[in-house]
């Protein structure tokens, strides 16, 4: 092919090259997933197996393949942990993409038609987003391409050439083969497919040797995984179908099918159909679209999938009976694959691109037959028809990807200010840099509890990820404790549910100190809360509510934004302005996941058990559901037993429930939880005793002791003995906690026991420390101490205290397997 020849397919790879290289940047789109292709790729790098080298028991990994991890082997060698390096390895993965997608293309098709669909592709801002991010589908393409491609040749070589064509092709089919499921475990789709593709055709028996290689392969990677005892997916699946059972497994295959199916949709023609797209993660703005152009699009999509299973039809005598048989159990595998993520059904649509073009193709072949000679009007109807929509699709691509990466140039040139004028996405919250922060701060040992895993690519530290916008403060204390934690991280704006800040209010177990905040990121360290109480109202809730109607007002499609609003009323107890802000929102943009567990949530708060069910219902079977699945079946749960206990409850057994649940949550440190379920017992019983001793201890646990006294002593005075005994502890420890009375030490470890096991262990280590004043060589209150320290995420404290302990005793387990932990945490390389 001459160089003139090549300009256009040229000119498909330096469109991707430009917008892919004006997308560069070191952040990560999924978590874990992308940091852990780079923790892993460190681990192998440094011949230390496949583990996860940023927890801290660095256990062998085996839930995803190690194949991206593999490849980026060299990058970590020059570039340890460096995301942009990662990102230019799998560019090059993009680009050599697209010259495999032309060359198979023209295989089958002619020069116009492959360089045509090398653009289509190449504009996609989905080939753009999975080929700028670490993430494993633009490489696995690779292979496919690759296989369907030294498949191909095999299939077109002439009787003189096929011996030469097959022994070229068998080493290169087989290293394919072997890598597909490496790279992904969907990969065992081509594997079931050249199966039965090849085992019926004599000729094509070839391929059989290459599949066993590649299946014993993978089969030693799959004992290998059940052996180091991690979890799997085969596990996950299991598990799945233990705990539903076989025909609850069966629904829940259908709803993933179908999941898929509209995720699919919206990759084919982004833009067209409501919900959040996954590149809008991504903007400033809200992604671009076509309102009212659903109908349309879902019928363009319809004709795109029947022409390309026309394409398939056409090609059944060689390539097209495989890549139907694989698109099948693509299909399958994923409808049946624990985790739902709507990015996993992407691969299908270069391919399906392909064979829209042959179908396309054959389309018009059998039209100029059928009219022998006088096809000149149906020809062209059918070329102009063809040509708006290629264009149209081209549009919308590029101003999709055109989008994407103005945002990006933003976050280029803004530097800090990006952060303080623009209200970015999470995307953008630089986790990296709060990384290099926490490094700062020194204390090697210490770890890290953070919203995303990008925080130890710069910070060097052991440490755990965790979702806090779907924790309890219970579920957040266990966590902090169990790492143990020095610090936290989350995203810092208050615009954003990943910054759930209650959590952090509210906390009566922890005082959480910010160290560091910029660039979207807030670092907090954990410190006792000696005084142990929390907040239940967060510091200026209505300022916050007004700031986030004005960002609204300059962003107006910003989806996120508006979301926010619709919770920060519903944490003011706004509820019918939230479900009306809900409603704008839902008529402006569209539902999406998220928005339909927001209105089951605000349907629950009213009591509207039905309509918060169906709302729910209607949420889990929306394309970006993988997001916020469990806390829609969550909610569905709520739904049913609220219906249950409004239509079977009497009003006395109902107080005494609202009560009970208000304990619970008051227990498990949910104060504004709390506060509600007393409010909803108080508006049935306004008088109830039990009511108003359970708001003296909110009281209490919120800051509020004089109130609470107050409160105290009125039940007193009504005969309440639980509130006398109440007034007469809170005395008692009032008068120790200032050295007013003293007692012997077995008495403040007591006193400190109850307050740990109440959720208020800082209460508990401040009267240790009272103690250990007092009677400095009591073995009991260094013991205390010591554990309280080591409770605290403290090591370096508890140590010594535990040493003393153990010298004089021992035998006493306890101290020594704590003793033992202190020193494994501060024992870092």
């Amino acid at each position: 092919m001459t160089a003139r020849r090549k300009l256009p397919i040229y000119a498909a790879l330096l469109v991707f090259g430009m917008l892919a290289v004006l997308r560069l940047n070191p952040f990560c789109l999924l978590e874990p997933d992308s940091p852990d292709y780079l923790f892993t790729a460190r681990s192998l790098a440094t011949f230390d197996g496949y583990l996860e080298i940023d927890h801290p028991a660095r256990t062998p990994h085996a839930f995803r393949p190690p194949g991206l991890s593999i490849l980026l082997v060299p990058m970590a060698w020059i570039a340890p942990y460096s995301v942009v390096a990662a990102k230019l390895w799998i560019l090059g993965s993009g680009i050599g993409l697209l010259i495999l997608l032309q060359r198979f293309t023209r295989l089958i098709t002619n020069r116009s038609t492959a360089i045509l669909v090398s653009l289509i592709v190449a504009c996609s801002p989905y080939t753009l987003l999975h080929g700028t991010e670490v993430l494993s589908e633009v490489p696995f393409l690779v292979l496919i391409f690759g296989l369907l491609l030294a498949l191909g040749y095999r299939e077109t070589a002439d009787d003189a050439a096929l011996t030469t064509v097959a022994e070229r092709h068998r080493v290169l089919v087989t290293v394919i083969l072997i890598w597909l499921p490496l790279m992904r475990t969907v990969g065992f789709a081509m594997l079931g497919a050249l199966l039965v593709w090849s085992i019926f055709v004599k000729a094509r028996r070839t391929w059989l040797a290459p599949l066993a290689a590649a299946l014993i392969v993978n089969g030693l990677w799959w004992w290998r995984g059940t052996k180091v005892g991690s979890t799997t997916y085969l596990e996950g699946m299991s598990a799945r179908l233990h705990d539903l059972g076989g025909w609850g497994y069966l629904g829940t295959v259908w709803d993933q099918a179908l999941f898929y199916i509209k995720a699919f949709a919206g990759f084919v023609l982004p833009g067209v159909f409501f919900g959040s797209p996954m590149y809008e993660r991504v903007l400033i703005g809200d992604a671009p679209r076509m309102p009212g152009a659903g109908p349309l699009g879902l019928v363009a999509v319809a004709a795109f999938l029947l022409v390309a299973l026309w394409g398939l039809v056409a090609r059944r005598r060689s390539d097209g009976t495989l890549v139907a048989i694989y698109l099948l159990l693509f299909l399958a595998l994923l409808a049946i694959y624990p985790p739902r993520q709507e990015r996993l059904i992407w691969p299908l649509v270069p391919v399906l691109w392909v064979y829209a073009a042959v179908g396309i193709l054959d389309l018009r072949r059998r039209l100029q037959d059928a009219a022998r000679g006088s096809s000149s009007f149906y020809d062209r109807g059918l070329r102009y028809g063809i040509g708006g929509f290629v264009v149209a699709v081209l549009a919308l691509q590029l101003y999709a990807s055109v989008a994407v990466v103005a945002t990006n140039i933003s976050w280029w040139r803004g530097g800090d200010s990006f952060y303080e004028e623009q209200v970015p996405p999470g995307y953008f919250a630089d986790w990296r840099r709060a990384g290099m922060e926490i490094a700062k701060l020194g204390q090697p040992w210490a770890r890290v509890l953070t919203r995303h895993s990008d925080v130890g690519l710069t910070s060097q530290r052991l440490q755990d990820s965790m979702r806090f916008e779907e924790v309890s403060p219970a579920v957040l204390t266990r966590a902090i404790v169990g790492l143990p934690a020095r610090y936290v991280a989350i995203a810092s704006t208050e615009f954003r549910k990943v910054a759930p800040a209650h959590l952090f209010e509210e906390s009566a177990t922890f005082r959480f100190q910010t160290v560091w905040q910029g660039r979207g990121v807030r670092v907090f360290e954990v410190l006792p809360n000696r005084e142990g109480v929390g907040s239940i109202v967060p510091d200026d809730l209505e300022g916050r509510i007004e700031r986030c109607q004005s960002a609204i007002a300059i962003h107006p499609r910003r989806r996120d934004l508006r979301r926010r609003h619709v919770q920060l009323l519903r944490d003011a107890r706004r509820i019918e302005e939230a479900v009306a802000a809900l409603d704008s929102l839902e008529e402006t943009l569209g539902t999406d996941a998220r928005s339909a567990w927001l209105r089951g949530t605000l349907l629950l708060d009213l009591g509207r058990y039905d309509d918060a069910a169906d709302a729910l219902n209607r949420g889990i079977l929306l394309p970006d559901v993988g997001r916020v699945e469990r806390s829609l079946r969550r909610g569905i749960t709520r739904a049913v037993e609220g219906k249950r206990r409004a239509t079977e409850e009497s009003p006395p057994a109902r107080v005494r429930r609202l009560v009970d649940e208000a304990g619970s949550f008051l227990d498990s440190g949910l104060l504004r939880s709390a506060t509600i379920w007393l409010n909803r017992a108080a508006a049935i019983a306004p008088g109830d005793p039990s009511v108003a001793f359970l708001v003296s201890r909110l009281d209490e646990r919120s800051g509020n002791r004089e109130r609470a006294v107050r409160r105290l002593e009125r039940l007193r005075s009504a005969g309440h003995r639980a509130a006398a005994g109440l007034l007469e502890e809170w005395e008692l420890e009032r008068r120790l906690l200032a050295g007013e009375v003293k007692l012997p030490p077995s008495g403040y470890v007591r006193f400190a026991a109850r307050r740990t096991a109440e959720g208020r262990p800082g209460r508990g280590l401040a009267l240790l420390e009272r103690a250990h004043r007092n009677w400095p060589q009591s073995v009991d209150v260094a013991r205390g101490l010591g554990l309280s320290w080591w409770f605290h995420g403290r090591p370096d404290l508890a140590a010594p205290l535990l040493e003393s302990v153990v010298k004089t005793h021992p035998g006493d387990r306890e101290s020594i397997d704590a003793l033992t932990a202190c020193r494994r945490v501060l024992e870092v390389d």
